[in-house]
């Protein structure tokens, strides 16, 4: 019972192994669902008729939705999607036909919705995870420019200094041209008296 690896995302089905069987669930913002037709197409029956039959259902037809879900060949595709609770009652009241795979139709009686939602909140967990990192990331971003930005700044306050400095000499050196003795010394001379 292993998760296929890739990142989970918000309002797109996952697929998941369950009794050696690929099913696909997802967290959408209404909550959790889970796919119809990889679960009919599993327990052997067709998916155009069971699909009709949820259809013509007065209580089922106005209790599925679609969800995307990515192909291999890359192309989004919707599917018909139960929340856990229905797909569960759905799940029950399958009738036994020649066709139904009886012994897989147990085994997901007994543990499927259970696997799907323990898998899912382990998805919304990694979810929340990438997010937070992900706002971490984009915080570490904006630090570090605003660090550049005042490195920046400081180079050019440490070259406008330099400026200063180099024009204060010179101003030293022409009031030491003109007093004939040292700036410095002059300027002890205006504190002592």
């Amino acid at each position: 019972m292993e998760t296929e690896k890739q990142q989970p995302q918000l309002n797109e089905l996952q697929k998941f192994r369950y009794a050696k069987t690929d099913v696909l669930a997802g967290l959408v913002t209404t909550g959790e669902a889970i796919a119809l037709k990889p679960v009919i197409e599993n327990l052997g029956l067709d998916w155009s008729s069971q699909l009709k039959r949820i259809k013509r259902d007065p209580v089922l037809n106005k209790l599925w939705s679609y969800v995307k879900t990515k192909s291999s060949d890359g192309k989004s595709y919707d599917m018909v999607c139960f929340s856990p609770m229905v797909f569960q009652d759905w799940i029950y009241g399958i009738n036994v036909s020649d066709n139904l795979n009886v012994a897989l139709w147990e085994e997901y009686k007994k543990g499927l919705v259970v696997y799907l939602l323990m898998m899912l909140k382990m998805s919304l967990d990694k979810i929340e995870d990438l997010q937070h990192s992900d706002t971490a990331l984009a915080r570490l971003k904006i630090l570090h420019a605003k660090k550049k930005e005042i490195e920046r700044q400081e180079k050019e306050i440490r070259h406008d200094l330099k400026e200063l400095a180099k024009a204060k000499s010179l101003i030293d050196e022409e009031i030491d041209e003109l007093m004939g003795e040292p700036s410095s010394q002059m300027e002890l001379e205006f504190v002592t008296k």
